[in-house]
């Protein structure tokens, strides 16, 4: 099994745990860590976020919606990754989207 990197002593995957908060607030704490992260943690976070999109709205749509919005929020916060791979990630993420409201789906889960 592959670890994640670190830095600064802390992984680079999610931080928060269930117990803190709701599902908008936890991913807002993993935003905030990973915002401080160096460029090369951002670029595997990015690569990382491709590989889970990619198939997302064909598999689950309903999830998918909540998924997106909060990927277009994280990758706000991804900009000093690799630059290729960060318009990658939007791309999926805005098409995504845009088959989500193709296919009306409601975007509350």
């Amino acid at each position: 099994m592959l670890e994640s990197p670190s830095f600064g002593g802390e992984d680079v995957k999610d931080v928060s745990h269930a117990n803190d908060g709701n599902r908008a607030q936890r991913k807002a704490l993993d935003r905030a860590h990973i915002a401080n992260a160096p460029a090369a943690a951002k670029t595997i976070k990015l690569a990382d976020l491709i590989d889970n999109t990619t198939s997302i709205v064909a598999h689950d749509p309903a999830f998918a919606a909540v998924y997106l919005q909060e990927k277009i929020a994280l990758l706000e916060v991804l900009k000093e990754g690799d630059s290729t791979l960060w318009e990658q990630a939007r791309a999926l993420a805005l098409n995504g989207l845009s088959r989500l409201a193709e296919l009306e789906v409601c975007t509350k889960y």
